[in-house]
């Protein structure tokens, strides 16, 4: 009996667990839209700079109680190498998005699932485990449909035409391969257990490079609205602080298979969003090449989780 409660608790936890990851996942697909309409008004890095400028400044303002040991001299220097390759991340993101729609950001981004394990072979030198190269394979030609000019079948014979692959997809691949090595680069620097200490400093650290950014080569803007204010303070908050703290507290309490199957929705809430909210338009064939993407991610992911 006593273990029969304990397994119907243990259930309930996962389930809460479960629906505040998807909650995350939720925000970060919003945000390519959000920051698409921002991207009207605000240049790249200016976006940027005000993004995680607010996000550190309430980080820090929230969690300075659990900062103990931010000045170690290993945490500093971890902290700021994770924080130079997630600038680098956002920076080619942010520049892309400027050029491309925010239904195809969300979903080329998505591909830092797939190139991760890629990198790991490259470093371990050992050829893929056989649904690995599948999942690549599945993603690559979801990728071919979903940058399809027109989203129709007549742009899969002719993908240098307008509106097929084009500079913003470019810089979002860019993106996806310089997270995928921020992925590999944090697995092996957090594991001292520094989680919020090396937030903080990323967060820092992107806030300070995009400012330095944004003061020599772009004009320096301000939020000069009450709706670009509420988008900048969702993106800190909700987009940024919110997620890192739920995802550090909640993802222990369910199994990595499924938080990694959650968090491939995140394209799928991306081109949801940009839809609904910004009317942008997806042919069959990029709906089908998003479809793709998501079921090659969840082929390379899921089996490598369990």
């Amino acid at each position: 009996m006593e273990k029969k409660i304990e397994n119907t608790n243990r259930t309930a936890i996962s389930r809460k667990a479960e629906r505040i990851l998807l909650m995350v996942t939720l925000v970060w697909g919003t945000t390519f839209g959000i920051m698409k309409m921002l991207l009207e008004t605000f240049p790249p890095m200016g976006l940027l700079t005000w993004r995680f400028g607010l996000a550190a400044v309430i980080f820090l303002a929230v969690f300075h109680r659990r900062l103990a040991g931010i000045f170690a001299r290993r945490t500093l220097l971890h902290g700021t190498l994770l924080g130079v390759l997630l600038y680098i991340s956002y920076a080619l993101q942010t520049l892309g998005l400027d050029k491309t729609s925010s239904s195809r950001s969300g979903f080329i981004t998505a591909l830092y699932v797939a190139i991760t394990p890629l990198l790991q072979i490259a470093l371990t030198r050992r050829l893929p485990r056989p649904h690995v190269a599948v999942g690549v394979i599945v993603v690559l030609l979801g990728l071919w449909g979903l940058t399809a000019p027109g989203g129709e079948l007549s742009g899969l014979i002719e993908p240098w035409r307008d509106g097929g692959f084009g500079v913003g997809d470019l810089l979002t691949l860019g993106c996806a391969v310089i997270f995928a090595v921020y992925i590999l680069v944090l697995d092996r620097v957090a594991r001292d257990g520094a989680i919020f200490p090396l937030t903080a400093i990323q967060l820092s650290i992107v806030t300070m490079l995009s400012l330095a950014h944004t003061l020599l080569t772009e004009p320096w803007r301000s939020p000069a609205t009450a709706i670009s204010w509420v988008q900048f303070l969702f993106l800190a908050i909700f987009a940024t602080v919110f997620s890192t703290y739920a995802q550090t507290r909640y993802q222990r309490d369910t199994t990595p298979t499924r938080a990694a199957a959650i968090y491939t929705m995140e394209s799928v809430f991306a081109a949801i969003f940009a839809v609904l909210a910004l009317n942008e338009h997806l042919g069959p064939v990029a709906i089908a090449g998003g479809a793709l993407i998501v079921a090659g991610l969840l082929t390379i992911e899921l089996p490598n989780r369990e």
